[in-house]
């Protein structure tokens, strides 16, 4: 899955957050997100995201490279005008992952994870030399 990530600075100098995101959705995103007048979307990087299963295989095909951990979650995504929800992945890094799960839990909203199955540890790979042929 090729996955943006940037970093998202507060313009009133605060608060910095990594963010991951599919990239099919990344530009409407960045669009959305800079028309705020509170952050700006820098140092973004565009890789793939490969779980933990597949990085197995592809490692050895790999150049010098580096990981990060990173979280899917597949959502259900409904609204008023949808019969069944459709999922939605998201991507969190593993160090805020039970954060996450706290602040969902707390709102009720854990029931929009789809199943426990829809959470796949995995990789954010950058990449510092080209691939083995």
């Amino acid at each position: 899955m090729r996955v943006a990530r940037c970093l998202l600075t507060d313009k009133a100098g605060g608060a910095e957050i990594v963010h991951y995101l599919p990239f099919s959705v990344y530009e409407i995103w960045k669009f959305m997100m800079e028309q705020s007048d509170r952050v700006d979307v820098v140092d973004v990087v565009i890789s793939d995201w490969v779980d933990r299963e597949g990085y197995s295989f592809i490692k050895g095909r790999l150049g010098r490279h580096e990981l990060e951990t990173v979280v899917e979650i597949g959502f259900a995504s409904t609204g008023e005008w949808e019969d069944d929800p459709s999922p939605t992945m998201r991507y969190y890094p593993s160090a805020r992952f039970d954060k996450l799960k706290e602040f969902l839990q707390n709102k009720g909203l854990d029931k929009l994870v789809l199943d426990p199955a829809e959470i796949t540890m995995g990789h954010f790979v950058l990449s510092s030399e080209p691939a083995a042929p």
